[in-house]
């Protein structure tokens, strides 16, 4: 058995600390991000600075080993979820969402209010991710188009009439 000096306990001490909270934060991180590709190219960098650091300091091989099998299964995980999100899609052409942002906004925002997915356990947030990849999208400024929405005068949700008299008149138009 090799034994360790205080200041080698220590640091042990210290580097099993510091993964635990990387793998925390790591886990934070995967959950809260919404781009996969973005997720995967910060998480890849990580670990091709933690093998360049594991090659360089042969002291601490264990916690860096530990570390680099966290983020070897978090980059397993992230390639499966590209993989899942891309066959269930199964979408031939990509779909754009061509009117204005605004609109996009009024449906999310109809959609949350009426509590219709998920029986109304559902984020905003979460609506506003669905449409991005959706649609090709970015609404990172969901707020500032909703307070637009609420802003206008008169009928507010004017996209969401627009929508409802088109369909109206189509089923009118299929009847006759």
């Amino acid at each position: 058995m090799i034994l360790l000096s205080t200041h080698q306990k220590i640091e042990t001490k210290t580097l099993e600390k510091a993964y635990v909270q990387f793998v925390n934060k790591l886990q934070v991180f995967i959950n809260n991000s919404s781009d996969l590709a973005t997720s995967y190219f910060l998480i890849h960098y990580t670990r091709i600075e933690l093998e360049a650091i594991l090659k360089k300091d042969t002291t601490n091989n264990i916690i860096l080993n530990k570390t680099l099998s966290i983020i070897n299964v978090a980059l397993e995980c992230l390639k499966l979820s590209v993989l899942i999100e891309t066959k269930t899609l199964k979408i031939k052409k990509p779909l754009r969402w061509t009117a204005d942002l605004c609109n996009a906004v009024e449906i999310i925002y109809a959609l949350f209010h009426s509590k219709c997915i998920n029986n109304g356990e559902v984020t905003i947030k979460q609506l506003a991710e669905l449409f991005e990849k959706a649609f090709n999208i970015n609404l990172n400024n969901i707020s500032l188009l909703y307070i637009q929405i609420r802003s206008r005068v008169g009928e507010r949700t004017t996209f969401l009439r627009r929508l409802t008299d088109n369909l109206n008149k189509a089923m009118l138009e299929k009847d006759k």
